[in-house]
């Protein structure tokens, strides 16, 4: 199975174990052997959620701050358009997806790790230091990104890209697929190396 068909499955089988309310959403599950499904696709399904709150809390203190000019909409508010296909409504799975992807310097990568640094893995923090930074897309993408900067996975990545002593940057990509029957989604980051 590819990974989008993989991402269908996963949240048509987890959609009814999914509560969202107008500030916060969570699963009523908390092991993925009860919704038939590996460990790590189910922390998949688990950091989708947790990356939801943050974007919460991150357009929360956004709407506070209104001086630093910058403006996020709600992720609770966001309807999601979800294209209708004959194969889709005859049962196969054909999805929708978005992929977002950031090239940074090696400047600009050691800012952003010095930025981390300096807030200590705060998300909010982290994300009104990287919007004074950056702006426009960049900013955007970046701020979005947040709470993936503060996981182990981008720490790991993190010490790999300092221990190579590398010069040439990052390229952090944003890959969202979207469930054809919840309206929910899947947001999965990865970083690697520039060339």
């Amino acid at each position: 199975m590819e990974q989008l068909e993989i991402l269908g499955v996963a949240f048509d089988r987890i959609s009814k174990y999914l509560v969202m309310t107008n500030d916060s959403c969570f699963l009523t599950v908390d092991y993925a052997a009860e919704v038939y499904m590996s460990d790590e696709l189910f922390s998949l399904m688990q950091q989708s959620v947790d990356n939801k709150n943050a974007q919460y809390r991150a357009y929360l203190y956004f709407r506070e701050h209104r001086d630093l000019g910058i403006t996020i909409e709600n992720p609770f508010d966001i309807q999601v358009f979800i294209p209708r296909t004959k194969a889709e409504t005859e049962g196969y799975y054909d999805g929708f997806t978005s992929t977002t992807v950031t090239k940074l310097s090696h400047a600009e990568t050691m800012a952003l790790f010095e930025d981390l640094k300096k807030t200590g893995g705060a998300v909010e923090k982290l994300a009104e230091a990287i919007a004074l930074r950056y702006t426009g897309a960049v900013g955007l993408s970046l701020v979005k990104a947040c709470s993936y900067f503060v996981s182990a996975p981008f720490a790991k990545a993190q010490n790999e890209y300092l221990e190579l002593g590398s010069s040439s940057g990052i390229t952090i990509r944003e890959s969202t697929a979207y469930s054809s029957t919840t309206g929910t989604s899947s947001t999965v980051y990865s970083i690697s190396v520039n060339k």
